[in-house]
C-alpha cells in the first residue's frame, strides 16, 4: 500500500477503473480530486465519501475498502 502514496488524481483514476469497471465511479475519483494519500485515509471510506464517490450499495463498498488494502 505504501505505492498508493506516490499516486496522484490520475494514477487514482486508472486505478478506480481497473478495480470496479466503471467510467462514472472513475470519473468521481478524480471529480473529488482523490490522490494516493486521500485513497489510504480514513475519510475516504467514511460512508458520506463513498456515496460521493459513487459507491452507493454495500457491495461497491465492501469491494471499495478491501481493493483499497490491496
Amino acid at each position: 500500500s505504501l505505492v498508493f502514496l506516490d499516486w496522484d488524481i490520475t494514477d487514482v483514476k486508472a486505478w478506480a477503473l481497473d478495480k470496479f469497471k466503471c467510467k462514472e465511479i472513475a470519473n468521481s475519483f478524480h471529480r473529488e480530486e482523490v490522490n494516493g494519500k486521500i485513497l489510504l485515509s480514513a475519510t475516504v471510506q467514511s460512508q458520506e465519501a463513498m456515496v460521493s464517490l459513487g459507491l452507493k450499495t454495500l457491495r461497491k463498498k465492501q469491494h471499495f475498502c478491501m481493493k483499497s488494502i490491496n
